[in-house]
């Protein structure tokens, strides 16, 4: 039997849709194929339930392959497919749960919503190695520094104005595609994978909503403390997340909330 999954858009949208192959690898006692975009592909690879990903260029593309190709059974799990409907009927509707209800029309339960990634056992040997390296007398701060994100109202002058906060007292990852400012580390050597591998031993990770903040919510890459610079009038993360109790989340929707959460560290946690 032949399964096929499409999910694609962004990567942590597929992170939260993971789950819902899960319970469909269940289902039917099979590893499942997955149809994705190339910016997403590195979500789907070491999990024990995925057969093979399949590279799409366009949304739709891997409904059209599993249907070229005799599937047994196509689904379509992309949030964005049918996440404007879900919240035409429901204006509090959080994007968190578009994968899990599309799974539940296609007749599938996903009795656990939390994002999954399967790091290879190289993968986070590599990250543990890193924070070895650190120095022991610093707090560790992670940044997801691509501004601007979906979600955040952040600019870089805000990102900039963490990098000056802990600047010279924390060991700063920097986990973004664009160069990492004086005073953050250079992590440009290390796939996106093995730095959420590094995300636990974080005792703060600023995040602007995007895919990093998204591996953060997984079990084993929980940092102490998330601090999400962005503003929740659409996606309607905080009230969900709050009822699912993941994550220790603080919520900081404007500079004048950034500068007030900085303030109150005085360099330790």
């Amino acid at each position: 039997m032949k399964i096929g999954v499409e999910l694609t858009y962004g990567f942590g949208d597929c992170l939260f849709g993971i789950p819902s192959i899960k319970a469909i690898s269940e289902e039917y006692n099979c590893k499942v194929d997955v149809a994705t975009q190339a910016q997403c592909a590195d979500a789907f690879a070491n999990l024990s339930f995925v057969n093979k990903v399949i590279h799409i260029a366009n949304m739709w593309d891997g409904i059209n392959h599993f249907t070229k190709n005799s599937y047994s059974q196509a689904y379509q799990l992309t949030p964005q497919t049918k996440f404007e409907q879900y919240k035409a009927k429901d204006s509090n509707f959080s994007l968190i749960d578009a994968s899990k209800h599309i799974a539940r029309d296609y007749g599938v339960e996903v009795k656990c919503q939390r994002p999954i990634i399967e790091l290879t056992v190289q993968e986070q040997r590599d990250a543990d190695e890193f924070i070895q390296r650190l120095p022991k007398t610093k707090p560790i701060i992670a940044i997801e520094s691509y501004a601007k994100s979906g979600q955040t109202w952040a600019d870089m002058s805000a990102i900039m104005a963490i990098v000056d906060k802990w600047r010279d007292r924390a060991s700063i990852i920097w986990c973004s595609h664009i160069p990492a400012p004086d005073g953050a580390l250079n992590m440009a050597n290390y796939s996106r994978r093995t730095i959420i591998g590094m995300l636990h031993a974080c005792d703060c990770f600023y995040n602007v909503g995007s895919g990093f903040f998204c591996a953060s919510l997984t079990q084993q890459n929980q940092p102490k403390k998330n601090v999400s610079l962005w503003q929740d009038h659409y996606y309607r993360y905080i009230g969900r997340l709050a009822e699912l109790g993941w994550q220790n989340i603080t919520w900081v929707q404007n500079i004048v909330e950034l500068e007030a959460e900085l303030h109150s560290y005085d360099g330790h946690f």
